[in-house]
Formats: structure tokens, sequence, C-alpha cells
């Protein structure tokens, strides 16, 4: 019919046009000498398009679950860090109260008392005080039922036992941390990291490797950090983006990242990791600030020809 239009101009302006709109007829694709409607076309676009649009609905299906289940994840991973946080506001507020002598000590302030002083033992680099002071918090805290206090209690312990060099006895405590349902879940992750890095000291692969295997995630600052050492993160990589972490974790990356270097056999970058792991430690007591300073030093004495 087009091509016999009255009006020449409404006809095909040559044979070959002609022509290609009858292959494309018979190619089953639209021709010029239809006018389609936006109906139309939209219509063709899905029959021509059909496969992709079903694998894109089936994506978008697919990425809305997975992105209302890491929603509600990640909301109950804040609910519990709120309550952890107001659980260790409660603690520092009851330390004050307790030093400063307008709260009189009862039973269940006894615990709050000895995880002041270990708190200063640390500060004061006095770790053998800081051990005995945070094992006593330990035990009231049980004794009084409180566990999820306990637990921050076993966590200085267990950093105090680490300067002591007695790292067997902080791994003890780390696992016990990391197992217990009642730790905090921000607690039971750093005890997880912590006892990683001691295996990794120690050179207890198969201890490390099982941590690895079990280790169920619980936050994701410190996940990050146990990639850069299983290997799964580059250390330079994860020392580009240290402001990403919060100001308490970004010594830990620093940490993480001296780990994997020195199992490559990278000493220099292993040595400017430890230096920055103990600049980002405000106050200098923070942990693993002091952990850092001794394996500096250590290395600095080992290369030296010391030990």
């Amino acid at each position: 019919l087009k091509a016999l239009e009255k009006d020449p101009a409404d006809r095909y302006p040559d044979a070959e046009a002609f022509a290609r709109d009858l292959e494309r007829g018979l190619a089953g694709k639209r021709v010029r000498a239809h006018h389609f409607t936006p109906v139309d076309h939209l219509s063709y676009l899905v029959r021509r398009h059909r496969q992709r649009l079903l694998a894109g609905a089936l994506a978008a299906a697919v990425g809305l679950a997975v992105n209302v289940y890491s929603r509600e994840q990640l909301l109950n991973a804040r609910c519990d860090a709120l309550v952890t946080r107001a659980l260790l506001r409660d603690a520092e507020r009851v330390i004050a109260e307790v030093s400063n002598g307008r709260r009189e000590k009862g039973v269940g302030d006894l615990e709050w008392d000895e995880l002041r002083q270990a708190r200063r033992a640390m500060q004061g680099g006095d770790w053998a005080r800081a051990a005995a002071h945070g094992a006593a918090a330990m035990r009231r805290s049980r004794a009084a039922g409180d566990l999820r206090v306990a637990a921050v209690a076993a966590l200085d312990t267990a950093r105090a036992q680490v300067m002591l060099g007695h790292r067997r006895e902080a791994m003890a405590i780390y696992a016990g941390v990391a197992s217990s349902p009642f730790s905090p879940r921000i607690v039971a992750a750093m005890a997880e990291w912590e006892y990683l890095v001691l295996a990794l000291l120690e050179g207890d692969r198969q201890a490390a490797l099982q941590m690895l295997i079990s280790h169920p995630g619980g936050d994701e600052d410190l996940d990050l950090c146990i990639r850069c050492v299983a290997g799964d993160l580059d250390p330079a990589e994860l020392l580009a983006g240290l402001d990403r972490f919060p100001r308490p974790f970004r010594n830990d990356a620093c940490l993480a990242a001296a780990l994997r270097w020195n199992l490559d056999g990278d000493m220099s970058s292993c040595r400017t990791a430890l230096a920055a792991c103990i600049r980002e430690s405000a106050p200098a007591s923070e942990w693993p600030g002091p952990l850092a300073r001794r394996l500096r030093r250590d290395l600095v004495t080992h290369e030296g020809g010391g030990r």
C-alpha cells in the first residue's frame, strides 16, 4: 500500500528503501510502512526483549530480597551495638561516681571498682596489677550474675595477660568470651579478632584456621581486619580506606595490615603499619596500641641481632 500511494512523497523514495522494508518485514521487525502507536512500540519491545525483561525482573526481585534481609541484619546489629554502648556508658558512669566518692560502694559496685582499678593500671602500664584487678572484676561480675560486664572485664584481663607474655592464657580467655552467649556482640567480635592475632603471633596456624572457619562475623570493621589477615583483602587497600573506619577501630586495621605483611615477609611495610597503629591509638593505652609498641620494639631488636 505504501508503494502504491497516490502522492509520490508518501511512497518509498527508491527501490532500495522498499527492499529494506521487505527484508525487515520478513525478519519480523518493524517496517516504516506502518505508523506505530506508543502502545505498539511498547508491545513490540516487550515481545522482542522478553527474556531480558524476565531476567531483569528476577534480578530486581532477588536484589530487593537481599536488600530487605541486609537492612534487617543491619538494624539488629545496630540495636545490639546501642545496647552495648549503653552498658559501657553506664559502667563509666558508675566507675566515675565510685571514684569521686559520690556513691557508696554496694555489693553490685565492687566489680566496677575492680574494673576501674584495672583500667587505671593499664593506662600506667602496670600489667600485673591490671590482670589482678581485671580477674577480680570478672569473678565479682559472674558472682553477681552480670555476665555482660564479666565479658568486658575478661577482655581487659586477656589484654593484660598478653602484655605479661602469657599469650596462651590470654587465648583461653578470649575463646571463652567469644563463645559465651552472654557476651555483647561487639565484645565477642573483638575477642575473636584478638584471639586470631595471638594465634598468628604464636605461629599456631591450626588455631588461626579453626577460628577463621568458625568465625560467624559480628562487626563489619573487624571482619575487614580478619579478611586482610586471611589474605582476602590487600593490606595496602585496607590502609587506603582507613578513614572509613570508626576512630576506635583504625588501630586494629593498622595491626591487621602489619600482621599480613609480616606473614608475607615484607618487614619494612610491617614496621610502617605498626607505627601507624601506635599513632592511631589515643590515648596511648588504647588497645592494641601497647601490643603494637611491644611488637615493633621486638622487631627492631630482632633485626638488630638482639634475639
